[in-house]
């Protein structure tokens, strides 16, 4: 069994529909799990380092990492730190660039929960990639997905930034991956063959 960690993205749940149609579309041999992630950076950190620790002492089953977005930022990391399988998902290597737009109380999509970002967030995801790059992944077992429309994301600053990575560009596909489901069996065969 092959047990899929999947990281939503900023302001996201794992309640997103990426993440239902992941559950809904692995089949057997595959379990997702899906952590909420609107934590502090650090806190975001640490949840993942005993997630996946605690997986690597009591589990044998293949552990991969899927990260959309910011949890493209984290599943890189993670990846780095643990030696796992990774599809990054129009992800996001340089998120202070970005949250410092968003601090204050941020509603999480499709909910109604409140998350507050601080701006010592700004700092503290500099301090994360500072101390494992989301750059450092091993090539071979990292997919990086892109969508040509992401109007969130420079896809093609990603693409060079994960250049040595097995890519999959997306004509015409916005930052949610609207066509996702159609992807997992491509993320499915990627993960099996190197988990």
């Amino acid at each position: 069994m092959i047990k899929i960690l999947y990281l939503h993205g900023f302001l996201s749940s794992p309640l997103s529909t990426k993440v239902t149609q992941l559950c809904q579309g692995v089949g057997e041999g595959f379990e997702v799990l899906a952590p909420d992630l609107n934590l502090a950076p650090f806190d975001v950190d640490r949840l993942l380092d005993r997630l996946v620790s605690t997986h690597q002492a009591t589990s044998k089953d293949p552990l991969v990492v899927v990260g959309s977005s910011l949890g493209g930022f984290y599943a890189a990391r993670v990846a780095t730190k643990f030696g796992l399988c990774a599809v990054l998902l129009n992800p996001c290597f340089n998120p202070w660039t970005f949250v410092r737009s968003y601090t204050g109380i941020q509603t999480i999509y499709g909910t109604d929960r409140t998350v507050e970002v601080r701006p010592s967030f700004v700092d503290d995801l500099r301090a994360l990639a500072d101390d494992v790059s989301p750059l450092d992944v091993d090539a071979q077992r990292t997919l990086a997905v892109f969508g040509t429309a992401d109007e969130v994301l420079e896809w093609q600053a990603g693409a060079k930034a994960y250049a040595s990575c097995r890519q999959v560009i997306l004509p015409g596909e916005d930052h949610r991956i609207s066509q996702f489901e159609s992807l997992i069996p491509r993320i499915l065969d990627f993960v099996s063959e190197r988990a």
